[in-house]
């Protein structure tokens, strides 16, 4: 490694799901609360998770992964810069605004 910080988990957590988030707002138009209740959670733990303010049990995480049909482990990854996932964000909005 090359004396970089690594993120901890909930950092990635936080950055993957606000990303997520972001990505639904923009397609579905929800809200946090639509949002919170889609991974099965409340929407005062999910501002927590966002905030980086608590420490999600691992069925906590499971759950929400399941909800978002998506990996736990690539919820929880610190894999990609900023600017990848933003890009990946953009194609994700273009595939989808294709399929309207």
């Amino acid at each position: 490694m090359s004396g970089e910080k690594r993120r901890s988990l909930n950092e990635n957590l936080s950055r993957n799901l606000r990303l997520l988030y972001t990505l639904r707002r923009e397609t579905e138009k929800i809200n946090l609360a639509e949002f919170a209740n889609q991974l099965g959670i409340g929407h005062t733990t999910l501002q927590n998770i966002l905030r980086q303010k608590c420490n999600l049990t691992l069925d906590t995480v499971d759950l929400i992964a399941q909800r978002l049909d998506f990996p736990a482990l690539q919820l929880l990854a610190d894999q990609y810069p900023e600017t990848d996932l933003t890009r990946g964000a953009g194609i994700i909005r273009g595939l989808t605004y294709q399929s309207f």
